[in-house]
């Protein structure tokens, strides 16, 4: 399975595909210092869509 990250400026704002990964830790690198983003993220069948998990809650995470 893979796992699709997506971000947003603001809780309730539009959230942009930002990333596919593999991997249970994600570093967001095109992250601006001192900003606040928010992300949620979903888990992605390869064998079908059907599978795909609904979004994670909503986590916000300030840039360092």
């Amino acid at each position: 399975n893979r796992y699709e990250v997506y971000r947003s400026g603001s809780k309730d704002g539009t959230y942009s595909f930002l990333d596919s990964t593999a991997n249970l830790n994600y570093t967001d690198s095109k992250a601006n210092a001192g900003t606040t983003y928010y992300y949620k993220v979903k888990a992605v069948s390869k064998v079908k869509s059907a599978a795909n998990s609904a979004f994670s809650t909503v986590v916000s995470i300030r840039a360092r």
